[in-house]
């Protein structure tokens, strides 16, 4: 059985705006710092789970800040009321400086940040690999796994992983009830308005049998990862939201593979409130998809096509008609195309191959810094604070 190191990227403080062109912590339900959250759920789930060697590290991102100190604290006390199960190291802005301070030296230790979705993920597969581990098992603060999901996501990269390659395994996110399928409401006849219908269509071709598929879609919440592939493929630190299926295509467009399980699954239990206003979800969904598609268009003309299929979802959001999809959305959504959105959508054309560009210079960048990380271990001072 590999060890793994299971990131969980936990988000506290008020909601914030997205800024286009920048690494924002615009989170989706970030946990206000007098609430009791949800991580106390998922890690007494995490307490029950046998089968496996696995250590946990909690990343905190606070959305401000003036925060980090505060959310890092919040953290540390709920980390405590574990220390006799299983081992929970927390890493914070102060436990980042100190890590950073630590690597600087060749190993473009710059690259780590607590800004943004993306950033936020690659420090978890940065203390991944320092922490020795042999696979990264992502999951999100607002879930529950079953006391087996460790020693199943271990299996599950195993078997599509005999020879060390650069390779991930994505599983289904089931609600409450235990469905996997998102709640549709009535057909809006807008791609944007319809995305859980494209979504809903994507599972049912991945969750038909029980055998893995190669796979377009990943929820990051659930995903576990060879050590080769954190080393290989970083996330994109602009990517506003579903830095998860980004990260999917950048590993196919990479060399990599990711494959779909519909036995590996969890329990996710999302908080109703806080959320971004409807008009500012749709924003960062417009970006991600725009920006997704412009990446694509760049790497076609340095490297191979995708070499699988999109689907449905992603598929259907990387044609040529999304801008007219993304004006007709925010024309539904707030019944007239606003002149911000109008504005937006222009500076979003222009933004688009300037993002594409410092990815893949960003691309080259980790590995340079994650190879130098797997000689190392991870540092005394974020030792102590497990």
């Amino acid at each position: 059985m590999k060890r793994l190191a299971v990131v969980v990227p936990t988000y506290w403080g008020p909601v914030r705006e997205y800024e286009l062109g920048v690494p924002s912590p615009a989170y989706d339900h970030p946990t206000p710092l007098g609430a009791e959250g949800t991580l106390p759920r998922l890690l007494e789930s995490l307490a029950q789970c046998r089968g496996a060697e696995f250590e946990v590290y909690l990343i905190v991102a606070p959305t401000e800040p003036g925060l980090g100190e505060a959310a890092e604290g919040r953290v540390q006390g709920i980390a405590a009321e574990f220390a006799g199960t299983m081992r929970v190291t927390v890493i914070g802005p102060s436990a980042l400086a100190e890590l950073k301070a630590e690597l600087a030296e060749g190993l473009e230790a710059e690259l780590l940040s607590l800004q943004g979705y993306g950033n936020v993920r690659n420090l978890g597969l940065a203390v991944g690999l320092l922490s020795g581990a042999e696979a990264i098992v992502f999951l999100d603060d607002d879930e529950v796994v079953e006391p087996g999901y460790l020693a199943r996501a271990g299996a599950a990269l195993a078997e599509v992983n005999r020879s060390g390659e650069a390779v991930g395994v994505a599983g289904p996110y089931l609600d409450q009830g235990g469905s996997p399928f998102l709640p549709e409401g009535p057909e809006r006849g807008n791609i944007f308005l319809d995305k859980a219908r494209y979504i809903n269509q994507a599972l049912r071709k991945l969750l038909q049998g029980e055998e893995k598929k190669p796979t377009p879609l990943a929820f990051g919440g659930n995903v576990v990862l060879s050590r080769s592939l954190a080393q290989k493929v970083p996330f994109d630190p602009l990517i506003p939201r579903g830095e998860d299926i980004d990260y999917v295509l950048s590993a196919w467009l990479l060399g990599c593979e990711f494959y779909f399980d519909p036995g590996l699954s969890v329990v996710h239990l999302p908080p109703a409130e806080p959320r971004p206003t409807p008009y500012e979800a749709l924003r960062r969904d417009v970006v991600r998809f725009v920006y997704q598609r412009g990446k694509l268009a760049v790497a076609s003309a340095q490297w191979l096509p995708l070499p699988l299929e999109l689907g449905p979802y992603p598929g259907r959001f990387l044609e040529e008609d999304l801008e007219g999809q993304a004006a007709s959305a925010f024309k539904l959504a707030c019944g007239s195309l606003p002149a911000r959105s109008e504005d937006f959508l222009a500076r979003l054309r222009n933004w688009v191959p300037t993002g594409a560009a410092a990815f893949f210079r960003f691309v080259p960048r980790w590995r340079r810094l994650t190879g130098r990380l797997p000689a190392r271990h991870l540092p005394a001072a974020l030792r102590r604070r497990a």
